[in-house]
């Protein structure tokens, strides 16, 4: 017993507040689906304007497709928005399994699914599992919008591989704003956010590496982009706001390790001289092709 009281005694329960003061660390488990009009109620309904993507007809038509899988049914993609089951059959006299195609499935040019050598049962079928697929968001859905959003308010990945963020102090009010729709719309999916109550040297660091990395990684794809060649001046003028926004990144995180980061500022200044040279060699360009 005095054993489990040391233990009770080295826990401290926190209000959101107070776990808010130095960020959270944050990753989640995904299961079932959502519905998404009523995502959409619930986010409306707290001012939250970052909303899911739509679920292409692609996208749905081939999560519906899956309904015709079976022990010797199996699904092939055949282009972009076309599928065909092959079926099989066990010759056990002759040791052999026979194939042949069995119901094809495609998009119509309005987004409509087309069954052709179906019958009417698996018709049906498809198009029921295809009007309930664009309605619900999937896991896959789910993580990324959960992903687009911590990346929307200055979260950084904490592994290459990803899966474990953080999220700055200043958006962890908006962040759980998020989590509590999704346990509304989605019960069986969880968030777990880790507060940072205190940063430590090795949490800095961490936050640091995983801030430089990213940083580094963005540049680097947005410099071969810009010194390609092939981009116009709108293209131009959407790599510089990009470069802003890293700007931006950096700038908060500035704040919040109480540093400044000449490294990655150096870094994104020689993106913008790129930019900026590239853009008025477009603009000659612009300026030749109008006047011949």
């Amino acid at each position: 017993m005095k054993n489990m009281q040391s233990i009770d005694r080295q826990f401290v329960v926190v209000t959101d507040d107070a776990a808010d003061a130095a960020g959270a660390t944050t990753w989640w488990s995904l299961a079932g689906e959502a519905e998404r009009d009523a995502l959409l109620r619930e986010m409306k309904a707290r001012g939250i304007e970052h909303h899911p993507r739509l679920v292409e007809p692609e996208t749905a038509l081939g999560r519906a497709v899956g309904c015709l899988r079976g022990k010797r049914r199996i699904v092939r993609s055949i282009r972009k928005g076309k599928w065909a089951v092959i079926e099989e059959e066990l010759d056990v006299s002759r040791e052999k399994l026979r194939h042949w195609e069995g119901p094809t499935v495609f998009i119509d040019k309005v987004g409509r699914a087309v069954l052709e050598n179906s019958t009417d049962e698996e018709a049906h079928q498809v198009r029921e599992a295809y009007a309930h697929a664009l309605d619900v968001l999937d896991t896959n859905d789910l993580s990324h919008w959960l992903l687009t959003a911590v990346e929307r308010f200055g979260g950084i990945g904490l592994r290459r591989t990803g899966g474990i963020y953080y999220v700055p102090p200043q958006r962890m009010k908006e962040w759980r704003q998020f989590i509590e729709v999704l346990a509304i719309v989605a019960p069986k999916c969880t968030v777990y956010t880790v507060p940072t109550v205190r940063l430590t040297a090795d949490g800095a660091r961490a936050i640091l590496d995983s801030l430089t990395t990213e940083v580094e990684d963005a540049a680097e794809k947005l410099s071969q982009e810009v010194i390609g060649g092939d981009l116009g001046i709108r293209g131009l003028d959407n790599r510089a706001e990009s470069s802003r926004q890293l700007l931006s990144k950096v700038s908060q995180y500035e704040e919040l390790l109480g540093t400044r980061i000449e490294k990655l500022r150096t870094l994104i200044e020689k993106l913008d001289v790129d930019v900026a040279a590239a853009r008025l060699a477009a603009e000659a360009l612009a300026d030749e092709a109008a006047a011949s």
